[in-house]
This record gives C-alpha cells, structure tokens and sequence, in this order.
C-alpha cells in the first residue's frame, strides 16, 4: 500500500510539472477558486488584490495574486452575480438577477441588500470615485452619487434590450452599452452624472447584434466587445464618439473588453466564447490571438498593467497572466551560446514601459556604438560609444521623455551591426 501511495503521489507531482509546463507556454497560468460555478466578473485593487462574482451568489477575494481565495459570499439571496466593484479592501458592492444590489463594509464578512427599485436583472455597475452607473435587462439605467449606498432609477420598463457594459471617463461622463427593442448594438451617453441620456444606435458593419462591453479612452475613441447574431463576434471602435462604428469580425462572441491604461489606449484585450483572448497593440488596428489552454467561455477580463492580468469564465475558470499574456520570451543563457561573431539577443522585458536591458556579444574587443532609433530611422538616443572588452555586454536603457511606439537597436561593432526591435508601451 505504501508503494501504492509513492506511486500515485509522483504521478500527480508529475501532472503538476506538466500542467505547469504547459501554462507557461501559453503565457496563462490556470488558478484554481475552489469553485466550479461560473464566474462573471473581476475586479484588480492593485496586483495582489482580486475580487471575483459570479453564479450562485458566489464572491472571492484573494490578496496573495490569486495563490489562495476566499469565500466571502452573502447568506442570501443566492443570486447569480454579474458584476462587482470595490472601492478598497474593505468596501464593495454586487449586482445581479432579479435587482439586486449587495454591499459590504467589512471584506464581505457581513452583506447588506441595497434597494434598486426594480426587478430586472443588473447586469452591469461603473463607478468613478461617489459616481455610480447601472445598467440591466429592459434597457434598465440606475444612478448613484454616494458609492451605491443609494440608487435612482434613470430609466426602466422598456420592451426587450438591456445593458450588459458600463464605464465612467469622468465623474459627469458615463456611457453604457448593450442592445435596443429591435437587436441593434446600442450606446447610451450621459453628461451629468448617470441622471439623463441620450441614445444612439449603431450596426455591427450592417450586421444586427449585442453590446457586451465597452471602454472609452478618451471623448472621441471607444471600443466594444459584441456578438453578431449570425453567432459571430466583434470589436467595434468609434474615433468621433460614437456616432460612427467599424467592426473586425471573430469566430465567436466577445463579452469583454479591456485596455489597462486608457491614456496610452494602444495595448487592449477581448475575451469570449470558447477560451478566445484578443490583443492589440495598436489601438485596435489590428488584433492577435492568444493562446488560454482552456475552451471554456471567458467572461471578463482586468488587467493591474500591461503585464499583469486576470480573466475569469464558466465552470470557475480564473487564467493569471504575468507577460502581458503571451508566452514568456526565454533568452538564451549567454554561457551556452558559441560565441562566433557579433550577437545581438535583443532586450527585455519587451515589451517594456520603464526601463529595459539590452545584451549582446562582442567575438573581441573593439569599440563599439549602440544607437536606439524610432520608427521612422530616425536616431533617437546613443546608449554606447566606448571601447570594450571580448564577451557578452549589457546595457540598460531608462526611458523618461520618449513616447511609446516601436523603436529598433542597432549595435555596431568594426564593420559588423546588428538590429533588434524594442516596443515601449507607457
């Protein structure tokens, strides 16, 4: 029995090292919440602050970046959450079927039901500082001025449509999105704190569909994560504030979507049906897909920075990322490398956002230049101009003044150079 016991116990840690293995060559480590109920929502306070909600009434907190999680659900009712928002580690809120509205004071360990005056499924909650939205199914809109202690009811009753997406570019500035009473994509803008709106609807590049998400960078450039009704998904990006749309078309539908630091509005992500994760790092010019290791839908998506990032979806899937969701960049050891030659491994990290290190070989001592330049050949800086001995080099490089974008290293050593890209992403 106790060979039995050795047995099974290096086959599992033989599993972990596997599954590990393989997370990592995805760029997604998959946590585990102690819960297989879907998971609808989550909210980063700092990297190693989450809250998650979803079915069942279900709320988890963990402060250790996801290592462990606990249960801080309400006793009732037992409701299947759909969105979250904490303003600090102690002081939260729920939304949910049925209206319901659920605060805490005290890290979840005691619920309060909040009065929303409806009944139509909440679906979706924005705040900016006291300034509070809502938005739900019969195209529900709810507004609150004192952290969700209280809510007015904007508007409520119509036939059919909803809000599924919310945000706040500012305390006045709001928009929700979702779908009106004849299956167009519709935005929904206010000037004045949540109270009045006003309505425009928009199609999917001529195609009827739903509104799950949106973000707005600034007053002009918005994005949303949508589903076409052929079963299909979309990102559709505004420049002129919502007034006109363009879609790129997916397999399936997007439920959320996310870009980390509005300001800089390059770097963004889309999550969705069947374990689908989008990038980009152009501001939506163009997307990639990212490789999650699960096929499970993918409900919702936040990210601490341009590196740090979680996303939570159906039978209690929580993915972690620390590569901005790509596979890490393994850099060769330079002690196993021939040295044959001038070598040029590039830098890292990269992408980058401070500061970063280049590194490269030199076959004998010489003098040698390295120049960084932008994306038009431009010469931008001279990191190096010195002699220096045979072997492997590095040099780091603090960005202070320079915008983000794409920028290329050049290191010139005799009548040898060599190239490498560099994207800063501020």
């Amino acid at each position: 029995m106790k060979l039995w016991n050795i047995f099974l116990a290096l086959v599992g840690l033989l599993l972990i090292i596997l599954t590990g293995s393989l997370n990592a060559q995805t760029g997604w480590t998959i946590l585990d919440p102690g819960t297989s109920v879907n998971l609808n929502a989550v909210q980063l306070l700092d990297s190693h602050t989450i809250f998650v909600a979803g079915d069942a009434g279900i709320v988890l907190w963990s402060s250790d970046s996801g290592l462990t999680w606990q249960d801080i659900s309400p006793d009732s009712p037992l409701v299947n959450l759909q969105d979250i928002t904490f303003f600090d580690p102690f002081t939260g809120l729920v939304v949910g079927e049925g209206g319901n509205i659920l605060a805490t004071s005290d890290s979840g360990v005691n619920w309060s039901v909040i009065s929303s005056g409806v009944s139509d499924d909440l679906l979706t909650v924005a705040f900016w500082d006291s300034i509070g939205i809502c938005g739900g199914i019969s195209q529900t809109i709810l507004y609150s001025a004192d952290r969700g202690n209280s809510w007015n009811i904007a508007q409520n009753g119509f036939f059919g449509g909803g809000f599924w997406g919310s945000c706040l570019l500012s305390p006045n500035i709001g928009y929700v999105v979702g779908e009106n009473s004849i299956f167009q994509p519709l935005l929904g803008k206010s000037i004045d704190e949540g109270i009045n709106w006003n309505f425009t609807p928009f199609y999917l590049n001529n195609n009827e569909g739903r509104a799950f998400s949106l973000q707005f960078t600034d007053e002009l450039t918005g994005y949303a994560a949508c589903g076409v009704w052929d079963g299909r998904g979309a990102i559709a990006k505004t420049t002129d504030g919502g007034v006109n749309w363009i879609s790129t078309f997916f397999v399936s539908p997007l439920y959320e979507i996310h870009f980390p630091i509005s300001n800089a509005s390059l770097v963004g992500f889309a999550v969705g049906e069947a374990g689908q994760i989008l990038k980009t790092g152009n501001a939506g010019g163009s997307w990639q897909t990212l490789n999650s290791g699960t096929a499970q839908a993918l409900n919702d998506v936040a990210f601490f920075d341009l590196f740090t990032g979680y996303i939570v979806g159906d039978n209690g899937t929580i993915l972690k990322t620390e590569s901005g969701g790509e596979p890490p960049v393994l850099l060769p050891d330079p002690a196993a490398i021939p040295a044959e030659g001038l070598q040029l491994l590039g830098n890292y990290p990269n992408p980058f956002n401070a500061s970063t290190t280049i590194e490269f070989y030199l076959p004998a001592a010489s003098h040698v230049q390295l120049k960084i330049f932008n994306a038009l050949g431009k010469e931008v800086a001279v990191l190096l101009s010195e002699n220096l001995p045979a072997g492997w080099q590095q040099v780091n490089w603090n960005v202070i003044d320079f915008p983000s974008g794409l920028y290329f290293s050049l290191v010139e050593y005799q009548d040898v150079s060599r190239l490498a890209k560099l994207l800063l992403l501020k």
